[in-house]
């Protein structure tokens, strides 16, 4: 079956100009290996690119809470990655890293932006962190917002901490050769179970 139709990209207005403040459609576009994906620019400033977290959380949700804050400084592509928010799904279920970057690279084409500032968050970190390695000459600048940047420290901090966070007459044994995604996935099913999950995340019920 052919690829989905592909909807003209904006213009990528100037930073100067009255329009570039405007919200613009969402658009769509079908990538090299047939995802289409969806997107929206919007804001007033030097391009960049949200790289979203989860994976699959979408772009929408940071988008609102926000409230136009980045939009003030950039002219942004708010990207839903494939399989997330808005954009479909990956047949192939091809969804590397080196996948993420390359969707990425071809936004970047189709917006017609030389260079261009990634703002990440979460998982985001990850993907951003591998764009840069392999598109250095187009990236302007990297902003990281609570960003993910060592996979495996981060699952081990967190199997620890959350470890800790369990009451001592209900923590079981653990056992330290254990593979780490299994004792970190271990550790936050059972804060799941308590009900503490929201305790990795706040330091206090405030």
């Amino acid at each position: 079956a052919s690829p989905p139709p592909t909807s003209p990209a904006p213009r990528w207005e100037d930073a100067t100009s009255p329009a570039a403040a405007v919200v613009a459609p969402m658009s769509r576009f079908t990538t090299t290996d047939g995802v289409e994906l969806a997107y929206e620019v919007a804001g007033n400033g030097a391009p960049a690119v949200f790289v979203h977290g989860g994976p699959g959380s979408g772009s929408h949700a940071f988008r609102l809470l926000s409230d136009g804050t980045l939009e003030t400084h950039f002219r942004i592509a708010w990207l839903d990655q494939r399989g997330s928010g808005a954009s479909a799904s990956a047949p192939s279920g091809d969804y590397s890293l080196d996948r993420q970057v390359a969707d990425l690279e071809e936004l970047r084409a189709r917006l017609g932006l030389e260079r261009w500032t990634l703002v990440a968050y979460s998982f985001g970190g990850l993907i951003t962190q591998a764009y840069a390695a392999a598109h250095p000459d187009r990236v302007a600048g990297i902003v990281h917002i609570d960003s993910l940047l060592n996979l495996p420290a981060s699952m081990e901090s967190t199997a620890s901490y959350g470890y800790g966070l369990l009451p001592a007459d209900r923590r079981p044994p653990m056992d330290p050769s254990m593979p780490l995604p299994q004792r970190y996935f271990t550790v936050l099913g059972m804060l799941g179970q308590m009900g503490l999950s929201d305790r990795l995340q706040y330091a206090g019920e405030d």
